[in-house]
């Protein structure tokens, strides 16, 4: 689920808000949330849940930024991993990169497995640029195991 729509008043709601508390903070599928005119928004409980979904919204347009190719900076990089599943992630990139959904799919996968690689990671974070060449330093010389 990426979009929720929540139409009831009263205490109804603030108590589906309490039932969904405990663990919420653990959702990364949903980035919209519609209020009917109405329903209290005000207390403690729907602040929390509002920052959720704002954060969700901003990793999966990091994310999406990283995928399609168009920020590949360490800050986006790391947005895609607790986003990757979701379909809001999907549909942006698809805009993003003007591709079908399916393409969509095949370039949040082909970035995710680039990150999982040691290189692909250290590319990512800035580590290195291109390539990776270890060099031998001049330091003492091996033993040769005569004394």
């Amino acid at each position: 689920m990426c979009s929720f729509t929540l139409d009831t008043s009263g205490e109804s709601t603030d108590s589906f808000v309490k039932c969904i508390l405990p663990g919420f903070s653990r959702n990364f599928s949903l980035v919209s949330l519609h209020f009917r005119p109405g329903v209290s928004r005000l207390s403690r409980e729907w602040f929390h849940v509002r920052n959720v979904v704002r954060r969700n919204y901003c990793l999966v347009t990091r994310a999406a930024h990283f995928a399609a190719g168009r920020n590949r900076s360490r800050h986006c990089a790391q947005a895609l991993e607790p986003v990757a599943s979701s379909t809001a992630l999907v549909a942006k990139v698809s805009d993003m990169a003007s591709v079908s959904e399916g393409e969509a799919v095949e370039m949040i996968r082909e970035n995710l497995r680039s990150l999982q690689s040691r290189l692909g990671y250290l590319r990512a974070a800035g580590v290195i640029r291109n390539t990776l060449r270890l060099a031998r330093t001049s330091g003492p010389a091996p033993p040769t195991g005569q004394p």
